[in-house]
């Protein structure tokens, strides 16, 4: 019994030391609010300043659109994530079953994806950074279908959260909301 009872054991603590995959935010789609766009985009900078950048948000995303983006555009745009205050932009690609994305911030790059056909159980995309670090983002798309939210973390412990779609960023290159 002690036998088995050790390899258990030490299995559980190596798991402790790994990068554990988050638990999926929702389902398919969830109600996301203009103010929470305006809040993951807006966190990293000072008080002053919040406010306006949140009023932005929400001024950009209930600006009338001539038209919407093409089908090929709907499962593709810009992408941004604040990490510890490190702001990264870039884009995201996703189909049925893959997905692609790629972050890039003024410290380093990071590539990532998932795929359905090599396996992974749910979209979680894995990141790998030039910077050596690694880890994980969870996107969930809003009730547009075009648009969400998520989040993302990496090895050394650091995490954040994400945005993207055409509607709350218009395009992430150059990021508006700097401080």
């Amino acid at each position: 019994m002690s036998r088995i009872v050790v390899p258990v054991v030490l299995l559980g603590l190596l798991a402790g030391c790994a990068l554990i995959p988050p638990q999926r935010l929702g389902g398919i789609a969830v109600e996301v609010p203009p103010e929470e766009y305006g809040r993951r985009l807006c966190e990293h900078l000072e008080i002053e300043v919040y406010a306006t950048c949140v009023s932005q948000v929400i001024d950009n995303l209930e600006r009338p659109r001539p038209e919407v983006p093409s089908p090929g555009r709907s499962t593709s745009g810009p992408v941004v994530a604040v990490v510890d205050g490190e702001v990264f932009s870039g884009d995201y690609r996703s189909t049925l079953f893959t997905g692609e994305l790629n972050l890039t911030s003024p410290k380093t790059r990071c590539r990532g994806g998932y795929s359905a056909f090599s396996g992974d159980p749910a979209a979680i995309y894995e990141l790998y950074c030039e910077d050596g670090r690694s880890g994980w983002a969870d996107l969930v798309r809003d009730l547009s279908g075009r648009n969400g939210i998520g989040r993302l973390a990496f090895s050394d412990g650091t995490a954040g959260q994400l945005v993207f779609g055409h509607a709350p960023l218009g395009s992430a290159e150059p990021y508006p909301y700097l401080p």
